[in-house]
């Protein structure tokens, strides 16, 4: 490997190191991206994860943090568990706008722990020999003779430097780091209609009483409440009275901001 800096950072247990070119530059170390440059690592490919947060909060994102037993399944995953695992699912409750309907869809699942659920992907990435950088941003990629051939990286303390790639994958989300500098004429570039947009907005909160069938998660359809999406309420079944309750509305609409 070619380095940039003989400089070898260290934290949080995982060692990190910066190269002129990969195989394959991964921005965005969320779930997805984490997990994407761990299938790759298992296949020898040299990759680099980038991502903008810090370690301690790499894949945090307001969401439920609910997920079916049969992805972990169908993908050959393993379950979470220690502090990965919030609870166990084993079905979901949906109530209608005035709550006299409710329809019960039974399913075994779990609660997950976003950010330590990610962390395992990121670890397992690096042990294979995965470059990771944490706190460092995606500027633009590198466009030549209408290819994609790298990408512009900036870190705090560091500044802006560039690294060349065969492929480069946009792992960002929402966000869109990468997508949003393409070409315009270019199909994937293609602009996000806001109103096919949800805002969320979540806390994780200790109630007082007891909750019934912990177990059992519920969402809430309601306009008033949650125009255009719904509000849930998730139990971590495995602490006592936590929840995970948030919403999420639709934009491009004009409704309140879901804070």
């Amino acid at each position: 490997m070619k380095y940039l800096t003989s400089t070898i950072l260290k934290f949080t247990g995982v060692l990190i190191a910066m190269s002129s070119r990969y195989d394959v530059v991964v921005v965005g170390a969320g779930i997805a991206g984490s997990y994407l440059a761990y299938l790759l690592s298992r296949l020898g490919i040299d990759v680099l994860l980038v991502d903008m947060k810090p370690f301690e909060r790499v894949g945090d994102k307001p969401c439920g943090d609910a997920i079916g037993k049969h992805h972990f399944d169908e993908l050959g995953v393993e379950y979470p568990k220690g502090n990965e695992l919030e609870g166990i699912v084993r079905g979901i409750d949906v109530y209608s706008p005035y709550e006299d309907v409710k329809y019960r869809v039974l399913g075994d699942g779990f609660e997950v722990n976003r950010i330590a659920f990610t962390q395992r992907f990121v670890r397992k990435a690096v042990d294979n020999g995965v470059t990771y950088l944490e706190k460092t941003h995606a500027l633009r990629p590198i466009i030549s003779r209408g290819k994609v051939v790298g990408v512009t990286l900036w870190r705090r303390g560091q500044g802006s430097w560039n690294v060349n790639s065969s492929l480069l994958v946009d792992a960002t989300g929402l966000s869109r780091a990468i997508v949003r500098h393409l070409p315009s004429e270019w199909p994937v570039s293609e602009k996000l209609d806001a109103k096919d947009i949800n805002i969320a907005y979540r806390e994780v909160r200790v109630l007082r009483k007891p909750i019934e069938e912990p177990e059992i998660l519920r969402i809430y359809i309601n306009k008033d409440v949650a125009p255009g999406g719904y509000w849930w309420l998730f139990p971590y079944s495995l602490s006592d009275n936590v929840v995970n309750v948030g919403l999420g509305v639709q934009g491009g609409m004009g409704y309140p901001n879901p804070k």
